[in-house]
């Protein structure tokens, strides 16, 4: 089939998105449904659950630039020592200018999206541009203002929750300096 030729992806909220074939060669996901499915079978539509519409075509955008850079990642290629794939190693400290560009105009939100996209479709660029921009927007920042980019609401369960109240309470009442001196489960079961 000619290198022209698109397949159809269907997001999470079904709308279909077109990719050219070589841009899909990014994705491991596609690569091995391409080697797996007959020609007329990748002509449908390919859904794609685990993606919405907005972060599907911001992955799409990523896929066709850079299948057409000239870059060659030939040289960061190297081989695991065992049978399995090659590993593609990156630079760590560097974001090229586009990529940088385009994931900074999205909300946090949407870098999580896209970060979770590029995990389920196995894009390892990606992949780590995003999370090595999630990890500057952490860096230097204080545990509550993390929490607060992160969207980290508390640390504990409703049950975890509880057992540190409880603990508190038991500290209060005993005046005692061990924060367990019975466990909080232990304590559930001799009450019921």
């Amino acid at each position: 089939m000619a290198a022209q030729a698109r397949l159809t992806l269907t997001s999470s909220d079904g709308v279909d998105i077109t990719i050219s074939r070589p841009a899909a060669l990014m994705s491991g996901l596609f690569v091995d449904l391409m080697e797996d499915l007959a020609e007329e079978e990748l002509s449908v539509s390919i859904p794609i659950s685990e993606v919405d519409a907005a972060t599907l075509k911001i992955v799409v955008e990523f896929c066709e630039h850079h299948a057409q850079d000239e870059e060659d990642l030939s040289k960061h290629i190297w081989e695991d020592g065992d049978d399995s794939d090659p590993i593609i190693r990156l630079p760590h400290d560097e974001i090229p200018a586009w990529d940088k560009e385009l994931i900074a105009k999205l909300s946090t939100e949407q870098v999580f999206l896209l970060t979770k996209a590029a995990n389920f479709l196995d894009i390892d660029t990606l992949l780590h541009y995003c999370t090595k921009s999630i990890a500057n927007m952490i860096k230097g920042k204080t545990t509550e203002e993390m929490r607060e980019i992160l969207n980290i609401r508390g640390d504990f369960s409703e049950v975890g929750e509880w057992a540190q109240q409880w603990s508190r309470s038991v500290m209060i009442v005993s005046n005692t300096r061990s924060p367990f001196p019975q466990s909080p489960l232990t304590f559930q079961r001799t009450i019921c």
